[in-house]
């Protein structure tokens, strides 16, 4: 009877200890959970962002574009300077660097999150959208 007692009380702490257990890694699992969502949320955030930059460098490319063809006229006329000329097309860099860095920041806030949630997007991988 004693016996029977003392396995039924081990038992009891197993289980208690077991519930603990449970308890605890519920609860961690809803931590992770929640931090997931929160850094993927951000990274959602950096690509909007990121898209909206290159968005409005686009735009100023236009724009440099369109000033850029008239200087060069005005130039073939002997109307414009050599240094106007070259500053155009180093401001044109600038801005290319800029568009192409906006759109590395996306591909990689895409990256983050395929890697944070699991998912792979093979025509993304086709395209060169993004390395596999």
């Amino acid at each position: 009877m004693q016996r029977d007692n003392i396995a039924i009380a081990d038992l009891e702490v197993k289980a208690a200890t077991l519930e603990a257990t449970r308890a605890n890694l519920e609860r961690r699992r809803a931590e992770v959970k929640s931090q997931l969502r929160e850094e993927i949320l951000t990274l959602v955030l950096d690509y909007e962002a990121a898209g909206r930059q290159a968005a409005l460098v686009e735009s100023q490319l236009a724009s440099h574009n369109i000033q850029q063809r008239l200087v060069e006229i005005d130039y073939r006329q002997g109307l414009g300077s050599t240094s106007q000329f070259l500053a155009l097309s180093q401001q044109k860099e600038r801005l290319e660097e800029q568009l192409t860095q906006h759109q590395l920041d996306q591909e990689q806030a895409i990256r983050r999150v395929l890697n944070l949630t699991g998912f792979t997007v093979p025509e993304l991988e086709t395209t060169n959208l993004i390395a596999p």
